[in-house]
């Protein structure tokens, strides 16, 4: 097992007066728990074997944001959880990074409308809106033996 992906994702709606506990409980099941099962049942494997590099998906909303709490705590809880992962296990050659991937036209983002993936598109380093090809190529590089130094990072796709 040379890597791991935790790229699970869901979103909810709402501010701590408009969220219920339910919709608040799926997001960070989903967001968090999700990540906690696969990166413990992995490690060991890695470990034996003498290294690895895992990847967890972040997003732009984990350092705050309007109308997505949930979002916001689960997804700032998987960038204290990348960080607290690359430092326990970089004796063990462990590489750990987060991929924060931002608008793409995929997934959560992908049903928008062509006007509102410009305006994104605007505040981004290139100009547009990611493709999911180029969320793919920020992964290869960060799982790949040339990032074998990189471990501890937050890497924007934007």
């Amino acid at each position: 097992m040379d890597v791991l992906v935790n790229a699970a994702a869901i979103t909810s709606r709402g501010t701590i007066l408009d969220i219920d506990e339910g919709a608040w409980d799926r997001t960070f099941a989903v967001n968090v728990k999700g990540t906690y099962p696969l990166t413990r049942m992995v490690l060991p494997l890695m470990i034996a074997q003498g290294g690895g590099a895992i990847v967890n998906f972040a997003s732009p909303s984990a350092v705050g944001g309007t109308d997505h709490l949930a979002c916001c705590g689960s997804k700032g809880a998987i960038m204290s959880m990348t960080t607290s992962l690359a430092l326990d296990h970089v004796a063990q050659h462990i590489r750990v990074n987060a991929v924060i991937p931002g608008s793409t036209r995929a997934g959560i983002n992908g049903g928008r409308s062509e006007a509102v993936h410009e305006l994104i598109g605007r505040h981004n380093v290139s100009g547009r809106v990611n493709d999911p090809d180029d969320v793919a190529k920020t992964m290869a590089l960060v799982l790949s033996e040339d990032a074998a130094t990189i471990s501890r990072s937050l890497m924007s796709v934007r």
